[in-house]
């Protein structure tokens, strides 16, 4: 991934966490928000995040399970190397958001929104 010095240094970064559900990322959710996060090696398990927004935030090799992203607003937001499986992302905005070799399996994106956004190299098994 390719980001400058001092953009990464005034990011939080979290490596090698497992989130079991939204209460173990609380502490990191300030206005139903969160910003300027990377998030390396993490993996989401039944984490709902309905309507929530994710600003300029990182996802590397990042494995999501069960997730619920319904509503939720992705903005400027990179992932890399992830995969979701099994997740509601219905009507999910990502606006200029970028997936590069992810895998979304089993994934509702009904009525979601990839304005300027790119994918590059994704493998999809999407919900019927």
């Amino acid at each position: 991934m390719n980001t400058n010095k001092s953009d990464n240094e005034s990011r939080l970064l979290i490596q090698n966490q497992y989130f079991l559900n939204e209460t173990s990322l609380a502490q990191y959710i300030e206005w139903d928000a969160l910003a300027r996060v990377f998030f390396v090696n993490c993996n989401f398990e039944k984490v709902h995040l309905l309507g929530k927004v994710f600003g300029s935030c990182s996802f590397q090799n990042c494995t999501f399970n069960h997730f619920n992203a319904r509503k939720a607003k992705f903005s400027s937001c990179y992932f890399e190397d992830c995969k979701i499986t099994n997740s509601d992302m219905t009507r999910a905005e990502f606006y200029d958001t970028h997936f590069k070799n992810c895998e979304f399996l089993g994934v509702d994106l009904a009525a979601s929104d990839f304005a300027k956004s790119t994918l590059t190299i994704i493998k999809m098994e999407l919900w019927h």
